[in-house]
């Protein structure tokens, strides 16, 4: 496995706009990396994903058998077997299944291990506290994803090799350009919601610092003339957003990028593709009798799409760009569980459907309303068939929510192992971008700038023009 980034030895560089930018002592710059380490990274991921496919690309919560049943009964019997409390244990502690895991998890626990070796930008110590004139409104793991995303650009030297011209894109209320802003930089926030460039104009009023508001979609031209020449930064930028930062920064000759990637599944272009003039509920309606499209992630990099293309690496789906970002780690208990009521109350649902519309496969439903997961299994049943004009007929509905309960468990239990693949899908897309901008002339540093613990989407891509 190909060791990513080390530390230079002895004294820092001095850059003389180091301290309008960057106010504590100096930290260790990072080396430089060299390309083959995106490449090994794509070749190793990509090869421990196509040689165990069948263990992830299947999914228990819409088939009656998965291949790890079929293939290593022994096991699956062993997950079956497992209680819901400790099912729930391992979901947010997956280093204790490695604890307790038998063959031939344990083995491929340890194979993922070993692919999965990123650099860390920034070690367990936490960094200094966000000022209390910036901490306002934001939540804490938010102040600590900040300051520990800051501390990572100074390890790489992003922020004094650029000339103090940052844009925040997609910036939400602006918390990670606003403590940029307070170090000196000048800061443009591009945010498509209104109201949050109206909060973050309130914002920075509270915390005296000063920045331009740009209420534009990343998708528009003005958005994109804000790159030239700047360092970009976006902290959670969902699925197509920061590919639309990744290419039009490279467009538009951005002096660097530094991004944390999320949410791969989410495509923009795609939600821009409904019909006009509906309204949210009455795409729901007709969204259900629609078989589902079959989507697949088109590579970004040259290494990526030949990979794909000699049989190398996976052609990943939708659900698998979901399983990239499916932790639940640090998901709040009333969070869990409303999820888990959602997704019983749908596996109870299945059989119900699939008698009304005479379709024997698994209907995807869109998001339900909050309000119709409040009802009994009984009101929500009769809630979704008066929506979808559908006959929903239901003997026994105690019965028919005990089964759905029974089926999440076994889906819970079962995606153990699927799970164990999350990381390695999520680092292969990473590679395969960071790879893009290194083929477009970039110097790219892939690694963590936080603990799982406070965020699982840590892995950030640093690249600064070569």
């Amino acid at each position: 496995m190909a060791r990513f980034f080390g530390y230079e030895s002895g004294a820092p560089a001095q850059h003389p706009d180091r301290s309008r930018m960057c106010r504590e002592a100096p930290e260790p710059r990072m080396t430089r990396p060299h390309h083959l380490a995106l490449t090994q990274l794509l070749r190793d991921t990509g090869s421990f994903l196509g040689e165990h496919r069948g263990l992830w690309a299947e999914r228990a919560f819409v088939g009656d058998e998965v291949h790890l049943e079929r293939a290593h009964p022994e096991l699956a019997r062993w997950l079956l077997a497992l209680s819901s409390e400790r099912v729930r244990r391992y979901e947010r502690e997956p280093h204790r299944l490695r604890e307790d895991a038998p063959a031939p998890l344990d083995r491929w626990l340890e194979l993922a291990r070993v692919v999965e070796r990123v650099a860390v930008f920034v070690n367990s110590a936490a960094p200094p506290a966000l000022p209390p004139r910036l901490r306002w409104e934001v939540p804490a793991r938010k102040q600590q994803q900040v300051m520990r995303f800051i501390k990572a650009l100074e390890r790489t030297g992003v922020l004094a090799e650029t000339r103090g011209e940052v844009v925040d894109w997609c910036a939400g209320k602006g918390y990670l350009g606003r403590a940029l802003a307070a170090r000196g930089a000048q800061v443009t926030y591009v945010e498509q919601v209104g109201e949050r460039c109206v909060a973050g104009r309130r914002l920075d009023r509270r915390a005296r610092t000063n920045g331009r508001w740009l209420t534009a979609d990343a998708h528009d031209p003005r958005a994109h003339q804000t790159l030239e020449g700047r360092l970009a930064v976006a902290l959670h930028a969902c699925g197509e957003l920061h590919r639309e930062l990744v290419e039009r920064g490279v467009e538009r000759g951005a002096s660097a990028l530094a991004f944390a990637p999320c949410c791969y599944h989410r495509e923009h272009r795609r939600r821009q593709t409904e019909p006009a003039g509906q309204s949210a509920e009455r795409r729901w309606v007709l969204a259900v009798p629609r078989p589902p499209a079959r989507w697949h992630y088109q590579p970004l990099s040259r290494r990526g799409r030949d990979a794909v293309e000699a049989g190398l690496a996976p052609r990943l789906d939708e659900h698998a760009l979901r399983l990239a970002t499916a932790s639940q780690q640090v998901a709040r208990p009333r969070v869990i569980a409303l999820r888990d009521r959602e997704r019983a109350f749908r596996l109870a649902l299945d059989p119900l459907l699939r008698e009304a519309t005479g379709e024997d496969r698994y209907l995807s439903l869109p998001p339900l309303p909050t309000a119709w997961l409040r009802l009994d299994f009984e009101g929500f049943v009769a809630r979704l068939g008066q929506e979808l004009s559908l006959p929903l007929h239901c003997a026994d509905t105690a019965a028919a929510e005990a089964r759905g309960w029974r089926r999440l468990h076994r889906v819970r239990a079962l995606g153990l192992v699927r799970g164990l693949f999350r990381r390695s899908i999520e680092l292969w897309l990473a590679a395969d971008t960071g790879r893009l901008l290194e083929e477009r002339g970039y110097e790219v540093h892939l690694g963590t700038f936080c603990p799982p613990r406070i965020t699982p989407r840590n892995l950030l891509i640093v690249a600064s023009r070569r």
